[in-house]
């Protein structure tokens, strides 16, 4: 398979979830609300999402979801500032620049408190020098997982311009590239890493500091005209955030991402010791003012220009948690 097509691959199928018509445990006024939440492919990230909805947490809050598969997160934030879907998971830099841009959009909080990912490369690499003049995947060839990879490249020794970076959005198709041996590296996420790692490939760096990736971002008008709902939808998402770092969840957990993902036991169980027990995840989704910092730190870092404060309150809202 080309990978250059493998970038064009778009995933454009809605499919509602459906729940019952009421619960004893539902929404303060007894009705369901129907929210139309933007997600990307399947992969770990969604798992706290997978876990809502599995574990009823969606349904206890009386919340009937409308999941909205999108291409990349650059078209999630860009569907949920729209108005086209209400609320979704998306990359923070894709919701800090919308919202510079004027886009009506916030965060609710965050669904990662450090880096998801890691630098893989394919069997046979052993040092990030050693992808010098080689193909190398990221998510995008600029800002969010291509910041990322550019800096973990400088920080091995490589400036931009000696590699070349491949935009693949997701980690499974990235996959198929290293195994076609069409790609030397990529950045992975769980726990299509541990296929990577299994096939004989190599952790090359990881990015250690802060850093809030992947949030729940709504449409703000929509928030501010429809609290209840937002407060629902989040309260949900908290409630399956702490059901995962409970230990005595860890075995059902990582059957929900195995069926998710189809992965294989070992692989999910990888992605827990990765992202459960290496806190990846925000425990009660409280957004890290460092982690963002840190997101627009890098940009600068890898691109040049003045290093800014971030206003915290003009992209975050927190009265949701």
């Amino acid at each position: 398979m080309n990978v250059r097509k493998l970038a064009a691959i778009a995933i454009a199928a809605a499919t509602a979830l459906a729940v019952p018509a009421c619960s004893s445990n539902g929404a303060s006024d007894g009705e369901y609300v129907t929210v139309d939440f933007a997600t990307l492919g399947p992969s770990s990230l969604l798992w706290t999402f997978y876990i809502a909805r599995d574990q009823g947490f969606f349904e206890a809050e009386g919340v009937t979801i409308n999941q909205i598969v999108t291409q990349n997160s650059s078209l999630l934030v860009q569907s949920v500032a729209s108005g086209s879907a209400m609320i979704g998971i998306g990359q923070s830099d894709n919701l800090i620049k919308a919202v510079d841009e004027g886009a009506s959009l916030v965060a609710l909080g965050a669904t990662t408190a450090k880096n998801e990912s890691r630098l893989i490369g394919a069997p046979g690499i052993n040092d990030i020098s050693e992808l010098e003049g080689q193909r190398v995947a990221a998510g995008a060839v600029s800002g969010g997982t291509g910041d990322m990879l550019i800096a973990l490249m400088q920080a091995g020794g490589l400036d931009q311009g000696t590699y070349e970076i491949v935009a693949i959005p997701n980690s499974s198709d990235r996959i198929v590239g290293i195994q076609n041996q069409q790609l030397e590296g990529a950045l992975l996420i769980a726990p299509y890493d541990s296929t990577a790692l299994a096939d004989g490939g190599i952790v090359l760096a990881v990015y250690e500091e802060p850093y809030v990736g992947q949030m729940l971002v709504a449409n703000k008008t929509w928030a501010d005209d429809n609290p209840d709902a937002a407060k629902r939808v989040t309260k949900a998402m908290v409630s399956a955030a702490n059901w995962l770092f409970d230990p005595a969840n860890r075995e059902e957990a990582q059957k929900i991402l195995g069926a998710a993902t189809e992965t294989e036991a070992q692989a999910t169980s990888d992605a827990y010791d990765f992202l459960v027990l290496g806190s990846v995840f925000a425990k009660d989704m409280k957004v890290s003012l460092e982690g963002m910092q840190n997101v627009i730190n890098l940009g600068v870092q890898v691109h040049g220009g003045e290093l800014r404060e971030l206003d915290f309150e003009t992209y975050v809202d927190e009265s949701y948690l």
